[in-house]
């Protein structure tokens, strides 16, 4: 899995590319779609990086829920247990 900071995906946006690959790989191994993941690359390609920090966000809370919702089943389970 690729590691990603700010300043690495400004400078990734900045040289128009090189890593790419490893941009959506690591989009993919987040969980994203294909929708997300074309709106990140494309937000990042025309340097519009709060906009893809934004989206990237919004995607962590979602998945954040996801694990919460998770946690609950498995409290209810260890309650039985």
């Amino acid at each position: 899995m690729a590691q990603w900071n700010r300043a690495a995906l400004r400078t990734h946006s900045r040289k128009g590319g090189g890593h790419t690959d490893d941009l959506v790989q690591n989009l993919k191994d987040a969980g994203c779609g294909a929708q997300t993941i074309e709106k990140v690359c494309r937000l990042y390609g025309n340097d519009q990086v709060p906009d893809a920090i934004k989206t990237l966000r919004k995607h962590r809370c979602r998945l954040m829920d996801s694990l919460h919702e998770g946690q609950r089943r498995v409290d209810c389970l260890d309650f039985l247990v």
